[in-house]
């Protein structure tokens, strides 16, 4: 999975990711993981956009 810059979005590249829609979640394996700060505070807030 990566980060898109150009269209905001995470791009799933493997067939062990689940993106469960109706729950709003993804799971997956990872041994990296971040979050840039602004995006961080949306996400806190509630605004995943």
């Amino acid at each position: 999975m990566w980060y898109d810059k150009e269209e905001d979005r995470y791009v799933i590249l493997d067939d062990e990711t689940v993106l469960d829609k109706e729950q709003h979640t993804l799971t997956c394996q990872t041994t990296f993981f971040q979050v840039d700060g602004s995006r961080q505070k949306r996400l806190v807030d509630g605004d995943a956009g």
